[in-house]
C-alpha cells in the first residue's frame, strides 16, 4: 500500500513537471559581488609619501630569467609633482637555481660559472652581477641621477634585466633566475606643484602613473539642466581621453569633504554664482562683480581655467564654468575634446564659440605608411617588441567588410622559424600573424594581406599594432650579434573603404546590445539623460555611464544633453534617445511611458509587474529593488527609451550600474533586467506579443495616456496546446488514481473472503469432531 502512494505522488509531481515547462522561461545570473562600481572613488586616493616602490605596485608578478640569454624590461612613470634629487636605489630580492646535468663534467663546481645578471635603467648599463650560488640572495645598486632621465619618446622610464649565462653553452647546466615583485626602488624626490597648463590637458587630472588618477566632479546644491550636463559632458570626455583609468565620482559643493577634496583633484562645473568656492581659488581670471569679464569678450563666453588646489597644493582644480548656463556648456564641450588653447595666462582659456555639427573628414580609402609619415621600422630586441601605427575613421562611418592592412617585412635568417614571428592586432584585438620561414628570409620585402574586420574598429581614433616575437636558432647566440631583427617597410599598405550608414534604430536592439545605439553618433549627439530633481545618487550614476558612453563612442567631442525628469521638451522627445535614471515613483517621464514598459508599474510604490517571468515573487515596498527596461520611444519610431530605474534608492543605483559596471553589463538581454545587488535575471517580454504592441506610431496631437496609478490587465497569448493537454494529463490522474483505488479493493475483498472460508472450515472441523 505504501509503495502504491509512493508511486501516484511521484506520478504528480512528473506531471507538475511536465505543466511548468509551458511557461516562459526567464534567465538569471549572478557574478561575485564587486565592492565598488568601475569608475567611482572607492575612498580618498592618499598622496605618495613615500620614495619606495615596489614591483608588485607596477602589476608585476615574479620576473623569470632563464639561460643561457634571456631579457625582460619595465616600462612605468613617476608621479608629476616628484622632482627627483639624488641617486635611485634599486634593491633586488632574487632567487638563483643552477641545474648541473649528468653529462657534466665532475669538477665542474658552482662558482664563479653560473652567468651575468646585467641591469639597465634608461638604456644605460646600472650593474653586472656575477651569479655564483645558489638560493635566496638580496641585490643592492645605485642608479645615477644622470640615469634617471627618460630616453624613449612617451617619456616613461625603462628597467631592463638581463641573463647572461652563456657559459651553459660549454657545460650542459642550466641557470634559472627569478626576480620577486617584492623587490623595490627608491627614488629620493622633493615634492613639486603640478604644471597647470591647459596646453597638456587633461595633465594632471590624468598623469598614468603608479598611482591611481582620480577627480571628484563638483556641481551647485541646486543645479540646473544644463549645469547637470555640463558635468556628464565633462565626465564623458574624460572618459574618452583616459580610456576610463581616471576614477570619477561626483558630489555638490556643500557636500565636499576637506578630506576627500585633498586626495583627490577637483572639477568644478556651474555658473559664476552657483559656485561660492571660487572665492578660495587664485584664478588668472578671477569674477568681478560675480562675473567674468575678459577683453572684447561676450557674456556667453565659456571659462577654463585650473589652478592648484587650496586644499592640497598637489592637487589642482579645473574650472569649467561662465556668467550663464549657455557659457557653461560652451566649456564643457570644449574641455570634452580634450583641446584647451592658453589665453592671457597658460592656466586659462576663453571659449567663444563651439562648432556642434561634426564635419565630415575625407579619407582615402588606400594609404601606405609612408604616407601618413611613418619611416621603415627596424624591430631587433630578443623576446617581444612593438611598433605603433594611428587611423582615423570619421563618425557615420563604418569599414567595408574588404578593408586589410597590407603588410609589408622582412626578416634575419638566424631566427628560430618555431618561436618567431609577427602578430598584428587593431585596438588591442588580434587580426592575424606571420609566421617567418627560409622563403621570407630570402627576400628583402614579403607582403601578406590581412582582413581587417569591421568590429574591430570604432568612430574616431584606431590603433594598429606590429607585435614582434623573436627567438635565435641557437639559444646560445650572443645577443649582440645583431641576428635577431625583422623590417616593416613603410610600403605597408592600408585599405580602409569607408561606408555611410544610416543610424536605423526602429530595427529590433535589446539590452545586451548596449551601448548601441547610442553610440552610434559618436558625438553622442542623439542622446539626452532624463534625470529626478535633487538626487544626487541617480546623478552620481549617470556620471559613470556618461563617462562609459564617452569612452565607447570615441568622439573628438561630447555633445550630450540632460533634462529634469518634468521639463524634457517635445523636440528632445521626438528626436533624442533617452536614458531615463532615478526612482520611478519620483520620475513624472515614467507615468507618460508606464504603458509601454516591458514591466509596467502598478502603483505608486515602484513595484514593476515582471512579465515572462517564470517565478513571481512578491516583493515589500521596502525592500529595494531595480528595473533596466528598452522600449522603443512612444514619440518616434527611431529613438529608443532605455530606464534604469528603482523602487527605492538603492534599487536605481543598482538598476544604473548594470549599464557601467563590466560584470553586470555583461549579463544584460532581452528588453527587461531586473536587478538585486550582484544578481540580474533577464527576459523579452516581445516573445510572445504581438510586434505592434512594442512599435506604437505616434499619430499627430495624441500623446501617451498619462498614468493613472492602474495598470489594465495584461494578457497573456497561450499556444492552443496547453489545455488539451492539460485536460489529458488531469485525465491520466484520475484513471491512475481509479486503477490503484479499484485493486485496493480488490485486494481487501479477496483477503475478506479467505478470511471467510478458512472461518467456515474450521467451524466446519470442530463440528465433525462434535459428532464424532
Amino acid at each position: 500500500m505504501k509503495l502504491r502512494i509512493v508511486y501516484i505522488l511521484l506520478a504528480l509531481l512528473f506531471v507538475l513537471g511536465m505543466l511548468s515547462s509551458l511557461f516562459t522561461q526567464a534567465s538569471a545570473q549572478t557574478v561575485s559581488p564587486t565592492p565598488t562600481p568601475t569608475g567611482m572613488l572607492p575612498s580618498a586616493t592618499p598622496l605618495a609619501n613615500t620614495n619606495t616602490i615596489y614591483l608588485f605596485q607596477l602589476s608585476q608578478n615574479d620576473i623569470q630569467l632563464t639561460g643561457p640569454y634571456d631579457l625582460t624590461s619595465l616600462v612605468f612613470d613617476l608621479p608629476a609633482d616628484w622632482k627627483l634629487t639624488g641617486s635611485a636605489e634599486l634593491n633586488l630580492n632574487l632567487t638563483i637555481a643552477l641545474s648541473l646535468f649528468a653529462d657534466a663534467p665532475t669538477t665542474l663546481q658552482f662558482s664563479g660559472t653560473g652567468g651575468n645578471l646585467i641591469v639597465e635603467f634608461n638604456r644605460q648599463v646600472v650593474g653586472s652581477f656575477p651569479l655564483n650560488q645558489n638560493g635566496e640572495t638580496t641585490l643592492q645598486i645605485l642608479v645615477p641621477l644622470e640615469a634617471l632621465k627618460p630616453v624613449r619618446s612617451d617619456g616613461r622610464q625603462e628597467l631592463v634585466f638581463i641573463l647572461d649565462s652563456g657559459f651553459s653553452c660549454l657545460v650542459n647546466q642550466q641557470m634559472t633566475v627569478v626576480v620577486h615583485n617584492s623587490s623595490s626602488m627608491t627614488f629620493p624626490h622633493e615634492t613639486i606643484l603640478p604644471d597647470t597648463s591647459l596646453a597638456r590637458f587633461p595633465f594632471p587630472l590624468y598623469q598614468a602613473t603608479i598611482y591611481p588618477d582620480s577627480a571628484l566632479i563638483a556641481i551647485p546644491d541646486q543645479p540646473t539642466a544644463e549645469e547637470l550636463q555640463s558635468a556628464l559632458t565633462v565626465a564623458a570626455g574624460l572618459g574618452r581621453l583616459t580610456g576610463l583609468n581616471l576614477l570619477l565620482d561626483l558630489t555638490s559643493i556643500s557636500k565636499i569633504s576637506p578630506e576627500v577634496a585633498a586626495n583627490n583633484h577637483v572639477v568644478l562645473v556651474g555658473k559664476t554664482s552657483s559656485l561660492p568656492l571660487i572665492d578660495q581659488l587664485e584664478l588668472p581670471l578671477p569674477p568681478e562683480g560675480g562675473k567674468f569679464q575678459t577683453p572684447g569678450g561676450d557674456e556667453n563666453d565659456g571659462i577654463v581655467q585650473m589652478v592648484h588646489s587650496p586644499w592640497t597644493p598637489q592637487r589642482v582644480v579645473l574650472l569649467v564654468s561662465g556668467n550663464t548656463d549657455a557659457a557653461v556648456v560652451k566649456a564643457a564641450q570644449a574641455v570634452s575634446t580634450g583641446v584647451l588653447r592658453p589665453n592671457t595666462a597658460p592656466n586659462i582659456s576663453v571659449i567663444q564659440q563651439v562648432q556642434t555639427s561634426i564635419q565630415e573628414l575625407s579619407q582615402q580609402s588606400d594609404f601606405t605608411l609612408l604616407d601618413r609619415g611613418y619611416n621603415n621600422t627596424l624591430l631587433e630586441r630578443r623576446g617581444t617588441d612593438s611598433v605603433t601605427y594611428n587611423f582615423y575613421i570619421p563618425p557615420d562611418r563604418i569599414l567595408g567588410a574588404d578593408a586589410y592592412f597590407e603588410l609589408v617585412y622582412g626578416n634575419s635568417a638566424l631566427l628560430d622559424y618555431g618561436r618567431s614571428g609577427l602578430v598584428i592586432q587593431v585596438n588591442g584585438q588580434p587580426i592575424g600573424s606571420v609566421r617567418f620561414s627560409d622563403t621570407s628570409a630570402s627576400r628583402t620585402m614579403n607582403r601578406v594581406q590581412i582582413n581587417i574586420p569591421p568590429s574591430t574598429v570604432v568612430a574616431g581614433a584606431n590603433q594598429l599594432e606590429v607585435i614582434s616575437s623573436l627567438q635565435p636558432i641557437d639559444n646560445c647566440s650572443v645577443p649582440n650579434l645583431r641576428g635577431m631583427w625583422t623590417n616593416i617597410w613603410s610600403d605597408s599598405r592600408l585599405h580602409l573603404p569607408l561606408i555611410p550608414t544610416p543610424i536605423e534604430t526602429a530595427q529590433v536592439y535589446d539590452l545586451g546590445d548596449f551601448p548601441a545605439p547610442l553610440t552610434y553618433d559618436s558625438s553622442l549627439n542623439t542622446t539626452a539623460f532624463v534625470l529626478q530633481r535633487d538626487d544626487l545618487e541617480s546623478w552620481r550614476s549617470a556620471l559613470q555611464i556618461a563617462a562609459y558612453l564617452g569612452d565607447r563612442s570615441n568622439g573628438s567631442i561630447s555633445l550630450l544633453q540632460a533634462y529634469y525628469g518634468d521639463e524634457v521638451p517635445d523636440s528632445a522627445r521626438s528626436a533624442l534617445n533617452l536614458l531615463v535614471i532615478g526612482m520611478a515613483p519620483e520620475l513624472p517621464i515614467v507615468a507618460e511611458i508606464n504603458e509601454f514598459l516591458p514591466a509596467p508599474f502598478e502603483t505608486a510604490s515602484g513595484i514593476a509587474t515582471e512579465r515572462n517571468m517564470q517565478v513571481t515573487f512578491r516583493i515589500p515596498p521596502d525592500s529595494p529593488v531595480g528595473y533596466v527596461e528598452l522600449l522603443p520611444s512612444p514619440w518616434s519610431k527611431n529613438t529608443l527609451v532605455i530606464a534604469a530605474l528603482g523602487n527605492l534608492q538603492q534599487g536605481a543605483t543598482w538598476a544604473a550600474s548594470a549599464l557601467y559596471s563590466p560584470s553586470l553589463r555583461s549579463l544584460l538581454a532581452g528588453d527587461l533586467a531586473v536587478i538585486n545587488d550582484q544578481q540580474v535575471i533577464t527576459t523579452d517580454t516581445r516573445v510572445d506579443l504581438p510586434e505592434a504592441a512594442f512599435l506604437p506610431t505616434a499619430q499627430p496631437g495624441l500623446g501617451p495616456t498619462p498614468f493613472s496609478g492602474e495598470i489594465p490587465p495584461v494578457t497573456i497569448n497561450r499556444p492552443t496546446w496547453i489545455l488539451p493537454a492539460l485536460g489529458v494529463s488531469l485525465g491520466l490522474i484520475t484513471l491512475i488514481l481509479l486503477f490503484v483505488f479499484y485493486n485496493v479493493y480488490a485486494q481487501n475483498r479477496r483477503r475478506s473472503e479467505r478470511s471467510n472460508y478458512k472461518a467456515q472450515e474450521l467451524k466446519n472441523k470442530k463440528t465433525t469432531k462434535e459428532n464424532e
